[in-house]
């Protein structure tokens, strides 16, 4: 099985997911007319990388029809949690716009030093130099980074990955909510 999820094309946030069959087919409903990007990944498995599957237009009540071959290439970890204040969930965290934060994420085998973190959002900046190592015992690897969030962003849900240099790639998708409600957990630098 695969999870396939279209994004805004030009914003990066999330408008819809699914799982696809057993067969490798799948239904995205619901999207309103406009530029989207379509990804997959293997879902529960994690074995491979994961993939941009276009960009597609969407008309008003058109279907837009998708067909594309995966040709997933194996990875070599497993980007798995994501949190800030230390700590790791599998739940998307909320972020305010104008803020920055310190992000941490976990898995298999992260290397900070081997993988960039990356969301397919302009709104969203990393600083590469803010990427520390933490020890968290032998069955997670975790990295904390600093991510600015831009003061246009629009409220709802962005992915977050991470890739290696030769470019396998590895998404929690969804992984920020851009909320309106203050999060006490930004940087402040006094």
């Amino acid at each position: 099985y695969y999870q396939v999820w279209a994004e805004e094309a030009i914003s990066g946030r999330v408008s819809a997911g699914v799982l696809t069959s057993a067969g490798g087919k799948f239904i995205i409903e619901g999207l309103t007319a406009g530029k989207y990007r379509l990804f997959a990944q293997e879902y529960l498995t994690g074995n491979s990388s994961a993939e941009i599957l276009g960009d597609f237009e969407v008309e008003n009540e058109k279907v837009t029809v998708v067909s594309e071959r995966i040709s997933a290439k194996p990875k070599n970890f497993d980007f798995q949690f994501v949190g800030f204040n230390g700590q790791l969930s599998q739940v998307a965290i909320p972020l305010n716009k104008n803020r920055t934060y310190v992000i941490y994420v976990g898995g298999k085998n992260l290397d900070a030093d081997k993988l960039d973190v990356n969301f397919n959002s302009p709104y969203f900046s990393v600083d590469p130099n803010s990427l520390i190592e933490h020890d968290y015992g032998s069955d997670v690897s975790v990295f904390s980074f600093e991510v600015t969030v831009a003061e246009e962003v629009e409220p709802g849900a962005y992915s977050l990955s991470l890739q290696s240099p030769n470019g396998v790639v590895d998404y929690i998708v969804g992984a920020i909510v851009i909320k309106d409600m203050v999060n006490p957990w930004f940087k402040y630098n006094f």
